[in-house]
């Protein structure tokens, strides 16, 4: 079998990839860098950077450096076998977790259940900037949970909760370990989520999500 058919093999069994020494640390210094801009700062703490996890949006369009690296071909070329030839860039972020201990926890999720499409060809992909511990509150993940479809994010009135409101088997959360220039693929349904920070530490990473030309966002 080839590597791609490896690849697809594991993808769509556990529902994530990862791969070490994608970017050079002097890529990785570079990006950190843009990210600590005065003005991404500023827009990150106005989202409240020092209490919570925030997902800064639209990164693509504030610095040229994340608009070249969601092209990159070290990105694309690990998802064709996935989403096939034809992809678009459905959204980007900058992720940060604030260096304060016992802050930062991000509820397990299905991101489908934020921007539901078409159908689920849809792929996030993690560039790490930091090294990403269990102590500084890690990527966790939930294998094979896409293959059980969307779980429910809602509560009791309807109300759409922003995390899986469903019981969840937390022995079977595996801890994306990976050092700065590292990236991890999962997919829109896989289930995932992260620990609060207890480095006192910045732990941040890019989010570039995907989509195959033919799923559409319906909301």
């Amino acid at each position: 079998r080839s590597m791609i058919d490896q690849t697809r093999e594991h993808y769509e069994r556990d529902g994530y990839l990862s791969a070490q020494d994608v970017l050079t640390k002097e890529e990785v210094g570079e990006l950190l860098a843009a990210a600590s801009l005065p003005e991404i700062q500023q827009a990150q703490e106005e989202l409240g950077s020092r209490e919570r996890t925030v997902h800064l949006l639209e990164l693509s369009v504030r610095h040229p450096i994340f608009a070249e690296l969601a092209a990159d071909p070290r990105l694309i070329e690990r998802l064709r076998p996935l989403l096939g030839e034809d992809i678009q860039l459905q959204h980007s972020k900058l992720a940060s977790k604030p260096p304060t201990p016992g802050k930062g926890q991000f509820r397990m999720h299905q991101d489908f259940a934020y921007f539901p499409h078409t159908n689920t060809d849809l792929a996030a992909v993690t560039v790490y900037l930091d090294d990403a511990t269990q102590d500084n509150g890690c990527l966790q993940v939930w294998p094979g949970s896409h293959r059980r479809g969307l779980l429910n994010h809602l509560d009791d009135d309807g109300h759409f909760t922003g995390g899986c409101v469903e019981p969840l088997p937390a022995d079977e959360f595996v801890d994306l370990v990976q050092p700065a220039g590292s990236i991890s693929i999962h997919h829109c349904l896989t289930m995932h989520g992260s620990p609060p920070n207890r480095s006192g530490d910045p732990r941040r990473f890019i989010v570039f999500e995907y989509r195959a030309d033919d799923a559409y966002q319906l909301a």
